[in-house]
């Protein structure tokens, strides 16, 4: 993506890292070890890699942004 950004258009300016995903909900004993490693792999990891991969491109541009955003289910309490 990184690579695709900087040869259309020469530099980058910017990263947004918007992506997210839940469990379905329920009890946590209801819930997969395998659906908990994915939405890891999609909340954290996906932004450190936006970050990881971005970052250098942006130096390299001459300085830009990078916003990692998240949702209002990232506020909400559900204990």
């Amino acid at each position: 993506m990184i690579d695709e950004a900087t040869s259309r258009h020469g530099r980058l300016d910017i990263v947004c890292n918007v992506a997210g995903i839940a469990l379905a909900g329920g009890m946590i004993e209801d819930n997969d070890p395998d659906e908990w490693d994915k939405v890891q792999d999609v909340n954290l990891k996906g932004v450190f890699l936006g970050i990881k991969y971005g970052a250098p491109a942006i130096v390299k541009s001459g300085g830009g942004t990078i916003i990692n955003w998240a949702s209002i289910g990232g506020l909400i309490y559900s204990g």
